[in-house]
């Protein structure tokens, strides 16, 4: 359904959660249990229009009640500078990068004392909320609606595990966890989700 490899494994991390809706020139993407999770709610453009009104038009027909605006496009060679040009103020530009391998990782022992483990326990899933909270606040993103979105992926992140969509790992210091991942996967592309460390152990 898509062409870009970071677009793949972008609605890879939300298997089992979202419903497309493909359009010919772009995608529809839901998320049901997730109404206002922005990057589970967007337009994905299969080509750049360079129409600000025409793409907010078509995100704003597919989702009339949303609160956020999300569109993205499933394509090589759209840079910042296009996107800014085009789009301005009062819209915020998010530039994501793919960092792709195809070779195995090389293997790395872990620091002293540190403990490598699938997160399974309602303890661990506590930690790992508390260790996005910690670096949510520290990049600007706090509060009730925050926390209410975090308890919400998370949940569903648990779902997805269950079904056997990935699973989450931790590096633990005398049981406490100080960095965090997820990892989803299909049969062919396998997307690491929210690599996380604590400001004390990076």
């Amino acid at each position: 359904m898509f062409y870009t490899l970071g677009m793949q494994s972008d609605v890879l991390a939300m298997r089992g959660l979202t419903v497309f809706e493909d359009n010919g020139d772009h995608v529809v993407l839901r998320t049901p249990a997730e109404p206002d999770f922005w990057d589970g709610n967007q337009v994905i453009f299969r080509d750049w229009s360079g129409d600000p009104e025409r793409d907010e038009a078509v995100f704003r027909a597919a989702f009339p009640e949303a609160s956020h605006l999300s569109i993205q496009w499933d394509r090589e060679g759209v840079n910042q500078e296009m996107v800014e040009s085009a789009f301005g103020p009062p819209f915020e530009i998010f530039v994501e990068q793919v960092m792709a391998q195809t070779e195995p990782m090389p293997p790395a022992d872990a620091p002293e004392r540190i403990v490598l483990r699938e997160v399974v326990s309602d303890r661990d899933w506590d930690q790992v909320t508390r260790l996005q909270t910690e670096i949510g606040a520290e990049e600007g993103m706090e509060g009730p609606l925050f926390d209410a979105h975090l308890a919400a992926r998370n949940e569903n992140r648990r779902r997805q595990i269950e079904d056997g969509h990935g699973g989450w790992f931790g590096a633990f210091d005398d049981g406490v966890l100080v960095a965090g991942m997820g990892m989803f996967h299909d049969h062919r592309v396998a997307r690491y989700q929210q690599v996380e460390t604590a400001s004390t152990h990076r």
